[in-house]
Order: C-alpha cells, then structure tokens, then sequence
C-alpha cells in the first residue's frame, strides 16, 4: 500500500499522471488493501466478476498464456497474451484450463484439440471386470475399502495421455496378485511404481477405452467423415457443435488406448 501511495505521488508530481487519476489509484489500491485483509483471508473462493467491453470479445485459445487484469493507475484494463500475433491473425486469450463440457455449457463452442478436454466413464468397476480375463479377483473390493479407493473405481476420468490419477491407484489395487497385495498392502500397491503391475494396469485401462469406442452408436471415423462434409457445405449451428464435441471425446478415447498399449 506504501508503495502505492508513493507511486502515485510520484507520478502526479512528474505529470505522467492527472492528479485526479493518481487519487483515484492511490484510494483504489488503499480499499483494496483493507478489503482483501477483511474478507478474502475469511473466504478463498471468493471471485469477482466484470462485464467487459473489447476483452469480452476476445475468443478463447487454450495453448496460449494471457491474462486480464486491471490497471488501478491507468483506469482500464488490460489483456496480456505470452505469444505473439501476426499481421491477420485472429488475436485469442485463455478462458482457463477447460474442457469441452465447460466451454460448450458456459460459451457455448467446442475447441477442437482441447487439450484439457477428457472422457468420463461411468460404471468403471463392471467394465474392468469384463477387461480382466478371469474378472475382478475375490475380496478385491475390500482392499480398495481399505486403501480409500472405492469410489475412485466407480467412475473413471480419461484423458488423451490416460487417466487421472485416483483411477490409476484403484485399478492397481485390483490388478495386483494377491502375492503383491500380501507383500505390501493395498495403501503401497496403489502407489507402486512396480513396472509390471504398471503394464496390467495400464492393458487393463485401455481395454476399458476401446470397449468404450465399440459400445458406442457410430465410430469416430463415420463422425469424421460427416464433419469434413458438414464443413465443406459451410455448415454450422447447433448439428455441427454437437458432432465436434462427440468427434473429440471420441479422440479422447482413442489416444488414451494407444498411449497406454504403447507403454504395456
């Protein structure tokens, strides 16, 4: 806040700033001082939320870095992108770390290779049981009880380089032998960097990811192809959302098998 203070002075004094605008700087970043001791220490979440004219209309990119922040000296705020723009060329800022649900449900588009974008599948604990040759091992699902994993193994999260990691944990639980389970537990197992058990867990994963692919309507290639010709007759709207979000979760799935075969 001193050093506000001083800045502002600083900046009136040489006539780089109007003394009206170096007030209210100075009382902005004073308030604010006093207003984030009081309330933001009370209460982590909170947020506050602006409309915007011109940044607003900045579309969203998510391999680019930005910000946008507001400028108490200057009056107005500002957008910083860590990249920069060519003559032409579509100037883009970051919404965030989201996926395709989050964009399509609060700005209703889909980014094609979003590459926060994941797959959630239900049911996880039935579809590892039908990817292991002799299903699920007995007593399995009390181990996972033991090492706090139950509910990490009803529903799973995929993403293009595999799942999260609370998924992976359970899933060792119920590849490991029950050699493993009796040497180290199902707390150490679910952590093991064992390079064997790692490869069960990860053919098990991906078998799950590819029946997921075969249980669905169409493939992604049929999607593919529909969304080439849907592009090309300068289709768009609502049918053309709906098919690129599929074709992505769809990627999702696909490249989550592959990296995970290629690493078993």
């Amino acid at each position: 806040c001193g050093f506000a203070l001083a800045l502002a002075a600083g900046g009136a004094a040489t006539g780089m700033i109007a003394p009206e605008q170096a007030l209210n700087g100075a009382l902005v970043v004073g308030m604010s001082t006093v207003l984030t001791n009081i309330f933001l220490t009370k209460s982590e979440s909170l947020k506050r939320y602006v409309l915007c004219p011109f940044v607003d209309m900045l579309n969203h990119k998510s391999s680019i870095q930005s910000d946008v922040s507001y400028e108490y000296f200057g009056n107005a705020f500002t957008a910083l992108a860590e990249t920069s723009f060519g003559p032409r060329e579509e100037v883009c800022l970051s919404y965030g770390q989201r996926s395709n649900d989050q964009l399509l449900q609060f700005y209703g588009f889909v980014e094609n290779e979003n590459p926060y974008e994941q797959y959630g599948i239900e049911d996880l604990l039935e579809r590892v049981d039908a990817a292991m040759p002799d299903g699920i091992p007995e007593g399995r699902l009390k181990q996972l009880q033991l090492a706090g994993l139950v509910d990490s193994i009803r529903n799973g999260t995929a993403t293009a380089n595999g799942f999260v990691d609370e998924t992976v944990r359970a899933v060792r639980v119920v590849a490991a032998t029950d050699t493993e389970l009796a040497s180290m537990g199902p707390g150490r197992v679910s952590e093991s960097n064992d390079l064997d058990l790692s490869k069960r867990t990860n053919r098990i994963l991906a078998a799950v990811c590819e029946e997921e692919l075969e249980s669905l309507p169409t493939t992604l290639d049929d999607d593919l192809k529909q969304l080439k010709a849907m592009k090309s007759a300068g289709s768009f709207g609502i049918e053309r959302s709906t098919l690129e979000f599929r074709v992505n979760k769809k990627r999702v799935l696909r490249r989550c098998a592959e990296n995970l075969k290629a690493i078993s």
